[in-house]
């Protein structure tokens, strides 16, 4: 029984810390930095509670799981695209490329109007 809570343990930790690395290497580009970060972070309590498993505490293991949950539940309302105020954020009206093509148009268009 005692080699078998063991290697639940053991393969818990190398599940954490495989996640650990998953968000660590989403957080180097810049589309996924910010829920890499969270993903990373998500996965640091779950090794805590692999670690409690392993050490065979059921407090550390109560304590890991228990941040491992709230973790979880922060990195999932994190990556849904709300800013600080709670609102959706939208794309600016000028970072679009076929906006950009469209506002020259108008504009060489003015531009002739105004010359004649």
């Amino acid at each position: 029984m005692s080699f078998l809570l063991s290697l639940v343990g053991a393969l818990f930790l190398l599940v954490t810390l495989a996640g650990i690395a998953l968000g660590i290497f989403m957080s180097m580009f810049p589309n996924t930095r910010r829920p890499g970060a969270y993903f990373a972070l998500w996965w640091v309590s779950g090794a805590a509670a692999a670690t409690g498993v392993l050490m065979r505490d059921p407090v550390t293991f109560a304590v890991g799981l228990l941040c491992f949950c709230v973790a979880g539940a922060a990195f999932a309302t994190a990556g849904r695209g709300f800013g600080r105020s709670g609102r959706r954020r939208s794309r600016r009206a000028g970072s679009s490329e076929k906006t950009t093509r469209e506002n020259r148009t108008r504009r060489d268009a003015q531009r002739r109007r105004a010359a004649s």
